[in-house]
């Protein structure tokens, strides 16, 4: 009498590997940019931080004043350290107007000025306003 084995041949058990295989990879392609969208999320609320902060060093000092607010350099670098630029975040201010603008990870522009103006901006802003 003649005993069959039970199991599984090599050819199935590569298969099922290659598919685990192709599985993961498709997940890591999908937490990497789950991670670069978190990263622009979290610069945007700094961003947002720093525009509260722009208003109440203009109301405490002008606006001339807000580029050397500890509380705004602070939040800067905490930018450029969540992005990995050095001196990414750009402030620029004159008595009469402000810009504020960064470079996100996803190579876009973020740019607030005094004009209210909050968005992504194509390239790097000249002047004090954001278009």
């Amino acid at each position: 009498m003649k005993t069959s084995q039970r199991g599984f041949t090599l050819v199935e058990l590569l298969i099922v590997i290659a598919i685990i295989g192709i599985l993961a990879g498709v997940v890591m392609a999908s937490l990497g940019t789950a991670r670069e969208k978190a990263k622009v999320a979290a610069v945007k609320a700094m961003l947002q931080a720093i525009k509260t902060q722009t208003e109440i060093a203009s109301a405490e000092g002008g606006y001339g004043l807000i580029c050397g607010n500890s509380s705004i350099q602070a939040l800067e670098r905490a930018i450029d350290e969540k992005t990995g630029y050095v001196n990414g975040t750009n402030c620029s201010a004159s008595p009469t107007a402000w810009i504020i603008y960064t470079r996100l990870v996803d190579g876009t522009y973020w740019c607030m000025d005094t004009t209210e103006y909050y968005a992504a901006v194509p390239g790097v802003p000249t002047g004090f306003t954001c278009l």
